[in-house]
């Protein structure tokens, strides 16, 4: 299930970033039959152009990926240093054991 809504959530997130590209373009069919491209008002407009594609595209782009990167890393980080502490705790008991049965082959046990 939270596949799903995280997928429904970067289509819906793409659908309404990609909008205004719609808007920037129109096709108008000329007299001969061929098609044209012309460009909008919301096209032209050097304002529009400066926040969209300068500004928000930038930090839609490059920063957000790295913010939420960034936090899910020090999430999963944080959750799975306990584990992992955990985990070379056992190494280090079993490598004790280990390296006490070593020994043991090759010392003298006083009393035999």
């Amino acid at each position: 299930m939270v596949l799903f809504t995280q997928m429904v959530a970067v289509i819906s997130l793409s659908i309404l970033f990609n909008i205004p590209r719609y808007l920037d373009d129109h096709v108008v069919m000329k007299q001969d039959g061929s098609l044209k491209v012309d460009r909008t008002y919301l096209g032209n407009d050097d304002t529009f152009q400066l926040v969209y594609a300068g500004l928000f595209y930038y930090v839609v782009i490059y920063f957000l990926p790295v913010i939420i990167l960034s936090a899910m890393t020090h999430r999963h980080l944080i959750f799975a240093l306990p584990y992992r502490m955990h985990g070379l705790k056992c190494l280090v008991v079993l490598l004790r054991h280990e390296v006490d049965l070593w020994f043991a082959r090759f010392l003298p046990i006083s009393g035999r």
